[in-house]
């Protein structure tokens, strides 16, 4: 099977490279990053994927059988600030690849959302929890998510929430930004009203991986551990983990950080569909191995 990854140098686009690779050839996109995929895996293609020619052309030249769509404007409070930057990074992007997978006549689509499509009303929404988000963000990946399902091409929408990495920790992830805080002895603010499914990146790789395996996939489908918690309680975690000084997390609330994009109190995801539907629970973050500075 020859599978393009878009985002590839990201969090989760590398690792779903590691996980495929194993298995399958793999094409991996990116714009201004390049990662070096390992030669067994394939290559990496630089592409605009807001650029609908060059969308088109790429599809058209690498007719993969599945096209992972995890390049995204993830950052809540700059698509906050600039919406037409979430909505070509985010909305534009997908049109794209629909199209481009439309016109060439083949190839499943899995759409990388998230949980910030819903309001945080309801803890852990299941799949058929009515979209309503609350912020620019989750609108962008909510009309992502609608441009996906007008397509007419064979999809899956796949909500992750929440992710951190085990082992070495790149530039963003969650842990990273507790570590280094404490480290500096200096004060880490974590909100003890915002919930969410803390879930390791590999983990949701690998499922991926194995969803790719079956015929049919369900619409819609929630990837996140099980274990809900806030903000705070995640990092006390990390720092009782990585026998860092947790008295220098403070506990907050999510008002107090005065961040520039309202939050779902409320998020993360209920994943009883994946659960049924695999067998098995994503790893909680005290089972999950490798934690390290």
């Amino acid at each position: 099977m020859r599978v393009l990854v878009t985002g590839a140098a990201g969090r989760l686009g590398s690792e779903l490279v590691k996980y495929f690779g194993s298995e399958h050839s793999i094409i991996g996109t990116f714009r201004t990053t390049q990662r070096d995929l390992p030669i067994s895996c394939g290559t990496a293609v630089k592409v605009d994927l807001v650029d609908e020619s060059a969308v088109l052309d790429m599809i058209a030249e690498t007719r993969p059988d599945l096209v992972v769509h995890c390049a995204a404007a993830s950052s809540v409070d700059r698509c906050q600030l600039d919406s037409e930057f979430a909505r070509l990074n985010n909305v534009v992007t997908t049109q794209n690849l629909c199209q481009a997978i439309s016109h060439v006549g083949r190839g499943r689509f899995f759409y990388i959302s998230t949980d910030y499509v819903f309001d945080g009303a309801t803890k852990a929404p299941e799949e058929t929890e009515p979209l309503q988000p609350m912020n620019t963000y989750g609108e962008s990946k909510r009309d992502a998510e609608l441009a996906t399902r007008k397509a007419g091409i064979e999809f899956a929408i796949l909500r992750v929430c929440a992710l951190y990495t085990a082992g070495a920790h790149p530039k963003g992830d969650p842990i990273t930004a507790i570590a280094e805080t404490i480290k500096r002895r200096e004060v880490y603010k974590a909100a003890t009203d915002l919930f969410s499914n803390p879930t390791e990146v590999s983990d949701v790789a690998r499922a991926i991986a194995a969803l790719a395996k079956l015929p049919e996939l369900p619409e819609s489908l929630h990837i996140a551990a099980p274990e809900y918690m806030t903000r705070h309680e995640f990092a006390i975690k990390v720092a009782e983990r990585l026998n860092l000084d947790r008295n220098l997390i403070e506990a907050v609330t999510c008002a107090d950080l005065n961040l520039p994009a309202p939050r779902p109190l409320k998020a993360g995801l209920g994943s009883a569909r994946f659960e049924a539907l695999m067998g098995y629970s994503l790893k909680s973050f005290d089972s999950v191995p490798g934690i390290s500075r």
